[in-house]
């Protein structure tokens, strides 16, 4: 149980330290509200702000950097990894980098036509914070450590869907040739055989706060009755009274029993509920109503299970190919001067 704690630390200060390199742009981090976001960072003097890198007119300082250095070395002590000086250097030649490649984006999409909404910002930082920071308080302490307002957090979460937006529309203008979805399933299906399977379609029905027992158990004879009406899924929420439930329809996807909690498993498993017919499932919150549209034993996933996946991987790793190819074509066209003798636009250059 430690080695699996330890090893679960590590994955996930290792996912922290490339938000961190990213200047917090990862989509898939996880941000603990415990970590010591507040450390001080490095006091730059009466002189002003030593410059370490200039991005045509656009200067990075020692104090960028090193403000994120500290942060790296508190999650490597979380994690009880040494962070010692050529550890240190080794990550600063990074984190410049990064913060270079973020400004030859920033130039580039301010001379873009690409415009996202007010409220689609809101609604990205607001599940960011609720995702990656759990709690204001934690939030409120990156902000300090990182010394910057949320005005300043959302205008990167608005430059982040700005520049998604823009690879997007390079990487949609073409379409993924089914062979190579194809090529990506007769590589990887044989590794990762499926349990016994249901494809199905969910929507939780939540019942109004305070509902006791017997108001549950009307509302599961209603729930059946209307079951018993429909011959397709389309049609029960168009049967069930709105306004008296909360209804949100799910998505429709394959689910193995390790997916679903047992009482779950119990109705839809181990009794083979049959295909085209509809199951109610207590919740906490009311019921989770699962639609079963088809059924297969354990053993390799048919393509037709995991084409959407394989087209989301294509898609992903077109999006990387095109954000590298773009950043190459950036610093080509840009002034870029790095004023540390350890560190080196060759190096750069390699990275990328």
């Amino acid at each position: 149980m430690e080695r699996l704690s330890h090893i679960t630390l590590c994955t996930t200060v290792a996912t922290l330290v490339c938000c961190l390199l990213l200047g917090c742009d990862a989509d898939d981090d996880r941000v603990d509200q415990n970590l010591p976001w507040a450390a001080p960072s490095q006091d730059t003097g009466d002189d002003g702000p030593q410059v370490v890198a200039l991005v045509n007119d656009r200067e990075i300082t020692a104090d960028e950097v090193e403000r994120r250095l500290d942060r790296i070395g508190e999650l490597y002590r979380l994690s009880q990894r040494p962070f010692d000086d050529q550890a240190r250097a080794q990550r600063r030649e990074e984190v410049i980098h990064r913060l270079v490649e973020r400004e030859l984006l920033r130039a580039h999409i301010a001379d873009q036509d690409i415009q996202i909404d007010d409220e689609k910002v809101e609604e990205m930082v607001r599940q960011r914070v609720e995702r990656d920071f759990r709690s204001q308080e934690a939030f409120q302490r990156f902000l300090k450590a990182e010394q910057i307002s949320q005005a300043d957090f959302h205008e990167r979460v608005r430059e982040k869907m700005t520049i998604d937006a823009l690879l997007a529309e390079r990487v949609d203008a073409e379409a993924i040739p089914e062979e190579q979805l194809h090529d990506y399933y007769e590589r990887i299906s044989r590794r990762h055989p499926a349990d016994e399977r249901i494809h199905a379609s969910t929507w939780a029905i939540e019942l109004g706060p305070g509902a006791d027992g017997d108001t549950r158990e009307k509302w599961r004879e209603t729930v059946e009755k209307v079951l018993s009406k429909v011959d397709e899924p389309n049609a029960i929420s168009a049967h069930l009274d709105h306004s008296q439930l909360s209804i949100k329809a799910d998505r429709t996807r394959w689910l193995e029993p390790r997916h679903l909690p047992p009482e779950a498993v119990d109705l839809l498993f181990d009794e083979q509920a049959p295909t085209n017919s509809a199951h109610l499932v207590d919740t906490p919150q009311g019921f989770e109503l699962f639609w079963i549209h088809d059924r297969r034993e354990a053993g390799v996933r048919d393509f037709d299970e995991v084409r959407d996946q394989l087209y989301e991987r294509a898609r992903r790793s077109r999006l990387q190919q095109e954000r590298r190819e773009l950043i190459e074509e950036l610093h080509r066209q840009a002034q870029i001067e790095i004023l540390l003798p350890d560190v080196t636009l060759e190096a750069f250059e390699a990275r990328n």
